[in-house]
């Protein structure tokens, strides 16, 4: 049964007032929040080349086809129009969803708090309402249905054949090469073991003699303790004390036989032991600070902002007869903004009685002795000497955020005994590309000696990437995904360790 004339045009500017909707609340909110819009497309891999293009383009773009989709005379034209822009979002969205780790959202307003599927949804649910108002419009002017069809794959095909070329051909996120070379010696580490943990919200929140700790930041008063021997795992849950404190990310460090839990965003810090897993406070309102590491069971190395220059800092906070709270200012060294450009990651070699802290964005690491009082500083095997980021002041939120994604030089890092082992993000040269995408790599550097050693390949467990890892006498642990998975480092290639 064919729709009468008048359900057409009920339908037809149904979906017209639809889009005219869409896109002005769409373009409204990007000129009301431009300059958080401009940061969000920097921080695209695909898009970065092009803020200034598009930043003004898409929101001009959406004004003007609202304005002919709200005049009859100037419909068919809007339609096709709207056709052709949703396809090319729903095209960009696809590929991000699909091949890239990095997906930043520059809707605006209410569609910035869609999930990615949903919004995938979303769109491809107005292409489709798009299409039936051009057949629709087509058929009210005796246009052929079979042209109209071949029109709409022709530029559907058209939309993704350019945002597949901009991924393809534009500047990505993958590592860049640097004039340097990696020695790989034959198998330093072997696979021991594998353990599926069913959910990919765990991390390595300590480990202790044949214990594997492990924390849940979608559970975070779950604790599940793993045996390196015989693989068998163990649940608890901790028990804290009551509090009518509000908490954004609690995180759990294990140094047994104690375990800390804290929220960097709340100046609190909940101590228990193992034995019980029974929390309670142990610090309160001493130090506001992102990260900590025990070094005994009365100290806490932290990295912290400081309350004059809001720049990262590195602290000791001590217990033993009273709390005292000592930050050096001039252990992290500053480059562009000092927040970004000196953040890093911060542990304890218990062996050399030393704090490692590795810069994520420069070749780097420093090796702090426990009282902060002296210091050395140590490259790694890239060349990446200053950190290559940009960043952008929100005016209206008087917050300095990261313009673009920067290149991270340093992704992760582990240290035991004499060694520091760096998770690398640059590619030296005659490497395979290939292997980026099915390995991580992992640089050693010895302590002792000052130097590079060699380098060696973590493969992907099963196409999950590696989050972290940890390095305990001659085992070797990472997170991947859901999978835990256990090495053995083998002789005579860490020769220290055993």
């Amino acid at each position: 049964m064919r729709m009468s004339i008048k359900t057409q045009n009920l339908i037809l500017e149904l979906i017209c007032l639809l889009y005219v909707l869409l896109f002005v609340y769409a373009a409204v909110n990007k000129f009301l929040d431009f300059e958080n819009f401009q940061v969000q497309l920097g921080q695209s891999p695909m898009l970065r080349s092009y803020v200034k293009l598009i930043s003004y383009g898409v929101p001009i773009t959406e004004l003007f086809l609202s304005a002919f989709l709200f005049i009859p005379k100037t419909r068919q034209f809007g339609l096709y129009g709207a056709f052709v822009l949703m396809s090319l979002f729903s095209a960009y969205l696809f590929i991000l969803l699909t091949y890239s780790a990095h997906i930043p959202c520059s809707c605006g307003g209410i569609l910035e708090k869609l999930g990615w599927k949903e919004h995938l949804i979303f769109n491809v649910v107005f292409i489709l309402i798009a299409i039936l108002a051009i057949l629709i419009y087509g058929i009210q002017r005796n246009h052929s249905i079979k042209f109209q069809s071949l029109q709409l794959i022709i530029l559907f095909s058209g939309s993704v054949c350019l945002v597949s070329f901009l991924y393809l051909f534009t500047a990505d996120d993958k590592p860049s090469e640097n004039d340097f070379i990696r020695h790989f010696p034959h198998h330093p580490t072997s696979l021991l073991k594998q353990i599926d943990l069913d959910y990919n919200s765990y991390y390595i929140a300590g480990f202790y003699k044949n214990k594997i700790y492990l924390g849940n930041v979608t559970a975070p008063l779950s604790v599940t303790v793993i045996d390196k021997d015989s693989f068998s795992r163990e649940n608890y849950i901790i028990q804290l004390s009551p509090t009518d404190l509000k908490f954004r990310a609690l995180r759990l460090v294990v140094k047994a036989p104690y375990f800390y839990y804290y929220d960097g965003t709340t100046p609190v810090v909940y101590r228990g032991e193992t034995f019980n897993w029974e929390a309670k406070k142990w610090l309160y309102k001493e130090a506001y600070f992102t990260h900590m590491v025990p070094l005994d069971s009365s100290a806490i190395a932290i990295k912290a902002l400081s309350s004059s220059t809001f720049e990262n800092i590195i602290g000791i906070v001590n217990t033993r007869d009273s709390v005292k709270v000592s930050l050096n200012s001039n252990i992290l060294e500053k480059q562009i903004d000092g927040i970004f450009d000196t953040d890093g990651m911060l542990l304890f070699n218990e062996s050399v009685n030393q704090l490692v802290y590795t810069y994520y964005y420069r070749n780097q690491f420093l090796l702090i002795d426990s009282r902060l009082q002296t210091h050395s500083k140590h490259n790694t095997i890239d060349q990446i000497e200053k950190a290559q980021l940009k960043t952008a002041t929100l005016s209206k939120k008087n917050v300095t955020v990261l313009a673009e994604k920067p290149l991270t030089v340093n992704k992760n890092t582990a240290t035991y005994d004499d060694y520091v082992f760096v998770q690398s993000g640059i590619m030296g040269n005659y490497e395979p590309k290939d292997m980026w995408n099915t390995a991580s790599i992992i640089d050693v550097y010895s302590i002792q000696y000052e130097s590079y050693l060699f380098s060696f390949y973590l493969p992907h467990q099963n196409k999950q990437a590696m989050s972290s890892f940890w390095i305990e006498e001659d085992k070797l642990v990472t997170i991947s995904g859901q999978y835990l998975t256990v090495y053995q480092l083998k002789s005579p290639y860490f020769k220290t360790i055993f």
